[in-house]
Parts: structure tokens; C-alpha cells; sequence
């Protein structure tokens, strides 16, 4: 872990922990605007801007770390299928899945809950409307 700090900096670390701990530690769904997802264990419902809020950071820093990481093979990206519809949405949020999960997070701790919460889930839906229209303005 000291290399990731080295390497990215602290902010790269803060939101690799921030994914790590927001991440499904069994399967299970999470009620969306978009409808139900099923999430399996270490997946989670991801918004650049959400992230960068709770962390300090750009879209734009989120956006390179995600991708420098999904192209390293730590993370899989895939889009959000929404099972309703949500017309006031621009882009619906990304499910990442954190690629050797049970490294980080060892299925024998048992008792771990996620930090992430249905609050959490509902505001990184809410901000993929905004992020569609930044992206488009850059």
C-alpha cells in the first residue's frame, strides 16, 4: 500500500480505501431511482462526482484514477442497467467491481457491514444528471 501513496498520492489512496469500504461485502440489492440493482460481493454503485465531493477532489482527478485502475486490472467498470425508467436522469451511475475484493476485505472478518448506505446510493444516482452535462461542456 505504501507504493499506491508513493506512486498517487494520498488522494488516489483515500479513494481507493473510500471504494474498498463502499463495497458490497455480500451480495445483495440496492433500491435506485434506476430500479433494483443486484450488487454481488465487491461491487458498488459509483458516481465521479460523488466521490470527488466526499473526497475534495475533481471529477476530472476521480475520472484518471478510475480509469488508470480499470486499465491496471484492480477495477471493472461496467454501466448501470436501469429496470426503470428515470427520464430526468442524463447518465445513469457506473457499477465497479474492486477485482480481488477479498484481498482487501476477507470474508472471515464476518461482521463487516458496508459504510455505504441508502443515502449514499441515492445521491450518486442524483448526480449523473450533472456529470452528463459537464462532460458535455468539456
Amino acid at each position: 500500500m505504501a507504493n499506491l501513496i508513493e506512486a498517487e498520492g494520498i488522494e488516489s489512496h483515500s479513494l481507493w480505501l473510500e471504494l474498498v469500504s463502499a463495497a458490497a461485502y455480500r451480495p445483495g440489492r440496492a433500491e435506485t431511482v434506476y430500479g433494483t440493482v443486484e450488487l454481488e460481493r465487491g461491487e458498488l454503485i459509483f458516481s465521479y462526482r460523488t466521490y470527488g465531493e466526499r473526497l475534495g477532489l475533481t471529477m476530472a482527478q476521480v475520472r484518471t484514477r478510475v480509469e488508470r485502475w480499470a486499465r491496471n486490472g484492480q477495477i471493472r467498470k461496467r454501466p448501470l442497467t436501469p429496470t426503470r425508467s428515470a427520464h430526468h436522469r442524463a447518465h445513469p451511475p457506473q457499477i465497479i467491481t474492486i477485482i480481488d475484493y477479498d484481498t482487501y476485505s476477507p470474508p472471515s472478518l464476518g461482521g463487516h457491514t458496508p459504510s455505504r448506505t441508502q443515502d449514499d446510493i441515492e445521491q450518486s444516482t442524483s448526480d449523473t444528471e450533472e456529470e452528463g452535462t459537464m462532460e458535455k461542456n468539456n
